[in-house]
């Protein structure tokens, strides 16, 4: 019997009854889900124990995109991959509709599906007491307060780039170069290329533009300037992770560890792409 672990998002499906209803349907075709109660609440997945991870067959998100990151974050390290059901709003990554769930979960039973793998980024702070955070989407040094500018030095593979006064930096990956980087004016990056963009965030300049990387270059930003107590913050996928203090060196890079995405359909990139950024 084939073990699924069921993540969900009490924001978008109040009262559970959609993800109940999974359950049961997983439960009727011979699947067990895994976890205790038959799914765990996203806000809760940082008490999982990790050996109700360990021989799990996939991952079954329901949510939207910011769902999928933390679950990836989770899901990543065990190599577990993840069949992601839209209950959000884009659902960019996200794979399925509400309406073709029970479809999906069937052809994964049966194995009927492509997985994609997507490359992700791993940071830390020089001499910091943080342990390396992974991000699938970007990683990203910013002002701290929101009427200061900030300046950070840029680096990559040792090498001066540039330094960039305005709102931050981030580096994405191809799978977040649909997300705040495409927000910020940086390019599309297709799944399948092994490369990385640096986009400064609203940079004060007219020169200073978006810089497409190998994936194995690794990146340095430095805040290079202090305008308050603490000169930025780093953040992982819309998440804080610290804040960051002049001269601060975040090391940027691409993880060993990758997100392992369940495709059910023949949905091509430039298609989602057509039908989910307009």
């Amino acid at each position: 019997m084939k073990k699924l672990g069921i993540i969900t998002n009490s924001k978008r499906d109040k009262d559970f009854e959609f993800t109940r209803q999974l359950a049961d349907w997983l439960l009727k075709n011979g699947a067990a889900p895994a976890f205790p109660g038959y799914y765990v609440d996203v806000q809760d997945i940082g008490c999982l124990e990790s050996g109700l991870l360990s021989d799990l067959y996939a991952l079954v998100v329901l949510g939207g995109d910011g769902t999928i990151l933390q679950a990836a974050r989770l899901a990543a390290p065990h190599g577990l991959p993840i069949l992601g059901i839209n209950t959000g709003t884009i659902g960019y990554i996200t794979d399925v509709e509400p309406g073709d769930a029970c479809a999906a979960l069937e052809q994964t039973l049966c194995g009927s599906f492509e997985l994609e793998e997507r490359i992700m980024l791993e940071a830390r702070i020089e001499g910091g007491d943080i342990q390396p955070v992974l991000a699938l989407n970007e990683v990203y040094a910013a002002r701290a307060l929101p009427l200061q500018m900030i300046e950070i030095e840029v680096r990559v593979g040792g090498v001066f780039i540039a330094n960039y006064r305005g709102d931050g930096v981030l580096v994405a990956t191809p799978t977040g170069s649909t997300a705040y980087n495409l927000s910020a004016g940086g390019p599309l990056l297709k799944p399948e290329l092994g490369a990385l963009v640096i986009t400064p965030i609203c940079p004060h300049s007219l020169s200073h533009r978006p810089l497409v990387i190998s994936g194995d270059d690794s990146v340095t930003l430095k805040p290079v300037s202090v305008t308050g107590q603490h000169s930025g913050v780093l953040i992982a996928d819309g998440a804080t992770v610290s804040a960051l203090n002049y001269a601060e060196t975040v090391h940027i890079r691409r993880s060993q560890h990758v997100t392992k995405i369940i495709k059910t359909n023949a949905l091509s990139f430039y298609d989602r792409l057509r039908i989910k950024i307009r």
